[in-house]
């Protein structure tokens, strides 16, 4: 991809140079960019290879590890936003340095129209501002934040993230063009290009996620209460698909019932050739020991109801599971359709373990990263 670079003027002297502030929005759109701009291909090198495994580090953490979720989150934003700030100075700064000092010159004469194109990328609005046109400014801002809290209200996330991006596609172009008033097919013609680089390396990042979640994992809405208070209504479970071979008592895992294809989520508590007992206080047993989990109770606190709790399998003592197969129950211990009612489960109706639970406000939080 080639930008113009020197705004000309009729009566001025032709002085040819790449612009540090389109260098710098370059790399923030995709660290790497930059440097491809100013030709320093393995600065430019570094900073996409660098980027890119700090991406597929987060996504590894966040899918496939028990890292704290907001420690992760807010690590991850703290590390990328100081990588694209180092690469994006590192940009402008070379940039500025092979220039003539005629071009520089004559460039800090007035207002640069890709800082303010930089600027409206990152804040829609502040861009204008910074060419002190103050209305604009007002208007692009609280338009913004309105299609954004409308969409996160009223619409799908992912849709209100591309209404934003339209619109602050739109708002750079504006920036750009009454920056440069004269030369408004200059402005489309770049800008249009611009906001193509940003729409390509966005669906790129949408592309990637998407890849995960559905070939290396699998995300399930939660809709019930049988595994409470682990995992609330509404949440959602990541599902590691290749995490298929023999889960460990204790294990979250999904798994589908053949004669009704429904997928549940619940908790292995006992594996071929273990025995399962709910003693006479109520008490899950495994092996003859308290089954235990964190902030779980598993006892039937309602004697009254003991033996329908129980369910067909448990009701007449201990049950030893059979080789191959897992039982699994609820953390509502009292309120779970379980292996209680419907018998252990075949390893080969197993999709996967779940290595993630992800709350609404996590979810959220999660778009917002990527997108």
């Amino acid at each position: 991809m080639e930008f113009i670079d020197t705004d000309l003027q009729p009566e001025e002297t032709v002085v040819h140079g790449k612009q540090p502030w389109l260098g710098a929005l370059l790399t923030v759109i995709l660290p790497g960019l930059g440097h491809l701009y100013a030709k320093k291909y393995y600065w430019g090198l570094l900073a996409f290879v660098g980027y890119n495994i700090l991406l597929l580090l987060f996504l590894y953490l966040l899918f496939f590890s028990g890292v704290s979720f907001n420690a992760l989150i807010y690590t991850s934003l703290i590390i990328a936003f100081c990588w694209i700030i180092l690469f994006a100075y590192h940009s402008h700064n070379i940039i500025s340095q092979t220039n003539s000092y005629e071009f520089e010159y004559q460039r800090k004469q007035s207002k640069d129209p890709w800082k303010a194109v930089l600027l409206s990328y990152l804040i829609p609005g502040l861009g204008h501002a910074y060419i002190k046109k103050g209305g604009y400014f007002l208007l692009f801002a609280l338009s913004y934040q309105f299609i954004d809290k409308f969409g996160a209200n009223f619409i799908h996330p992912l849709a209100s993230y591309w209404i934003s991006l339209f619109f602050g596609g739109f708002v750079m172009l504006h920036v750009f063009h009454i920056s440069q008033p004269n030369e408004f097919r200059y402005s489309l013609k770049k800008m249009l290009r611009i906001w193509g680089l940003m729409f390509l390396v966005n669906t790129m990042n949408f592309g990637l996620t998407l890849y995960i979640v559905f070939n290396i994992g699998q995300l399930y809405n939660i809709n019930g209460t049988g595994m409470e208070p682990t995992i609330s209504s509404s949440s959602q479970v990541f599902v590691n698909k290749h995490h298929t071979v023999s889960p460990m008592p204790g294990d979250i895992i999904a798994f589908r019932k053949i004669e009704t294809d429904v997928v549940y989520i619940q908790r292995v508590i006992g594996v071929g050739g273990q025995t399962i007992n709910i003693d006479d206080s109520g008490l899950l047993m495994v092996d003859g020991k308290e089954f235990i989990i964190d902030q779980v109770n598993y006892q039937i606190d309602k004697p009254d109801l003991s033996v329908f709790m129980k369910g067909p399998f448990l009701k007449n003592g201990p049950y030893k599971v059979p080789e191959g197969k897992y039982f699994v129950v609820g953390d509502n211990f009292e309120n779970s359709f379980d292996s209680r009612q419907f018998g252990p489960i075949d390893k080969c109706a197993i999709i996967g373990k779940a290595v993630r639970i992800i709350t609404e406000e996590e979810y959220e939080k999660i778009i917002d990263f990527f997108f």
